[in-house]
């Protein structure tokens, strides 16, 4: 009897252990398929926090962050031509594991526009991979690399 408690409770602690571990995010475009904010457009349905990984690649994708927001690291493009646009007065902190970590990597066919004011701070690297592409469309934003 005592071995089965044993076993229970050592099961009950992986299943707690694996559930606390956040889970990666995915742009899957199931809400206005704009939006950075609307949760329907992730996979699984919310939205990132400092502890996720996203990935946004989807064909001729044009997602707007659209509101302060948090992530463990940011992948753009790879697969398909993708955009990801910053509205005015946006905030963001993206801190991978490490600071030699990837904060942001902009892969083929990934588009990083800054417009308008923010403050973006990686606590980590950023990289853009060959036919990518980054541009701040006004001096007021700052992409800051810590």
């Amino acid at each position: 009897m005592a071995k089965k408690i044993t076993v229970l409770l050592s099961l009950f602690f992986i299943v707690l252990t694996v559930s606390a571990i956040a889970a990666d995010k995915t742009w899957g475009s199931g809400g206005d398929e704009t939006s950075w904010s609307d949760q329907y457009n992730w996979y699984p349905a919310e939205v990132p926090t400092i502890s996720d990984d996203v990935l946004i690649d989807i064909e001729d994708g044009s997602i707007t962050v659209d509101q302060t927001f948090t992530a463990k690291s940011i992948t753009i493009g790879g697969g398909e031509s993708t955009t990801v646009t910053t509205e005015s007065f946006v905030f963001g902190d993206v801190e991978p594991d490490a600071v030699t970590d990837s904060a942001i990597i902009n892969r083929y066919g990934g588009k990083l526009t800054l417009s308008g004011v923010g403050v973006i701070t990686l606590k980590g690297t950023y990289e853009s991979m060959k036919d990518a592409s980054a541009s701040i469309s006004e001096p007021s934003f700052m992409l800051w690399v810590e």
